[in-house]
């Protein structure tokens, strides 16, 4: 199962039942690609996991308590300096355009995580930790409730200027794509005989998950082409 944007739907659906609303014991990095927030609910402790490997970048929650670094980076201080003690208040998955569209459901590889503290004159501060999960280019960043970078846990990538601290986050230059669920029949249409054209005037033959993977937010070709099998076998039968 490729780890898509449908996948990770799927996957923070359950994460949800969990962690929602729970407060956050303690902070640690077990490596330099992943942070891991702990929380202890029904007498167990779980730790939710970020990790920003370029070769596996993914999320995970489980029992099973990671060994932290001998001497925590810069990073992960911070975090333990603005949300130790928080708690979770809401996990989703976001795309472009998703401050103008707050209630919007998207199936981009980009989760954000709201966090609620109470700061030293007691007044409740957000925290956002948006997690991109985008292969060599994977990132964890964490920004404040106006969206300003406040820090990211992989420096010097060849994106480091949109995700320079103090710069407000912004997803829009690199997040494009349309969501495949929301899309009309037409529009559908429209875009499979434009990249049609597209292949044919290029002498490439058309591939209809390589389209729908470029043009959709958070689909796999093995995804796609898993359910283009199932369809396929479906209609089979009935003809059959």
């Amino acid at each position: 199962m490729a780890y898509d944007g449908i996948f990770i739907k799927a996957q923070l659906n359950e994460i949800k039942e969990l962690v929602l609303n729970e407060h956050i014991s303690k902070i640690t990095q077990a490596s330099q690609k992943d942070v891991s927030f702990q929380i202890r609910k029904n007498g167990k402790n779980y730790e939710l996991t970020l990790n920003a490997d370029p070769n596996f970048p993914h999320i995970v929650l489980c029992v099973k308590e990671s060994e932290n670094l001998k001497v925590p980076k810069s990073f992960c201080m911070l975090l333990r300096k603005y949300l130790q003690g928080s708690i979770i208040k809401e996990i989703r998955q976001i795309g472009a355009g998703f401050k103008r569209n707050i209630n919007k459901d998207y199936y981009e590889r980009v989760i954000k995580i709201t966090f609620e503290n109470i700061d030293e004159n007691g007044d409740i501060k957000k925290y956002f930790i948006i997690f991109e999960v985008m292969g060599k280019y994977s990132n964890i960043i964490i920004t404040d409730n106006n969206y300003i970078i406040l820090d990211t846990l992989i420096k010097g990538s060849v994106d480091n200027q949109r995700l320079k601290q103090k710069n407000i986050y912004n997803l829009d230059s690199i997040s494009n794509k349309k969501e495949l669920f929301s899309e009309t029949f037409d529009g559908f249409m429209e875009n499979v005989n434009a990249e049609k054209a597209l292949s044919y005037l290029n002498g490439e033959s058309f591939d209809i998950s390589s389209m729908i993977s470029k043009i959709y937010a958070g689909i796999s070709k093995p995804y796609i082409i898993d359910q283009l099998i199932k369809f396929i076998k479906i209609s089979k039968k009935e003809k059959g």
